[in-house]
């Protein structure tokens, strides 16, 4: 073992300095931290040097402030709960037969699409060769008018 190997913190280490961080009110913030009295009371004293008894009237709001979350988290259950049926019905709306059906007809779209496209194609055409022959047919008459 190294010397950096005895130095870097273990997991027990990490479990101790958490125990030691509830304890003083100092919860690892991120996912699922929410703000108890505690919290606030430190939050308060931290960031405007202000010491808030246990029982001062400012900590109702962190009450009804976890009454908030817990709602909006029971809100957004049952919404996702709601959205996964959903999805789970539109998917099994899309059977098998239902796939084939749908190929079906944008295989029929694809074909009409491409004989419409052959119809253009030739209809181009024959504008084209009717446009020179009448170049064709303009020059000579042009040039008998003009040495006339």
């Amino acid at each position: 073992m190294t010397d950096d190997d005895k130095n870097k913190p273990t997991a027990g280490d990490d479990k101790q300095k958490n125990e030691k961080d509830k304890e003083a009110g100092k919860e690892k913030d991120g996912p699922g931290a929410s703000l108890n009295i505690e919290k606030a009371r430190l939050l308060l004293q931290e960031k405007h040097n202000i010491v808030v008894d246990g029982e001062d009237p400012v900590l109702l709001l962190v009450t009804l402030h976890q009454a908030f979350i817990a709602d909006y988290q029971t809100m957004l259950g049952r919404h996702d709960a709601a959205l996964t049926q959903m999805i789970g019905e539109a998917v099994a709306g899309l059977t098998q037969s239902a796939m084939a059906d749908n190929l079906k007809a944008n295989s029929e779209l694809a074909e009409k699409s491409s004989r419409a496209f052959e119809s253009q194609y030739r209809r181009a055409k024959l504008l084209t060769i009717s446009n020179v022959l009448s170049v064709i047919v303009c020059i000579p008459v042009l040039i008998y008018l003009l040495v006339k």
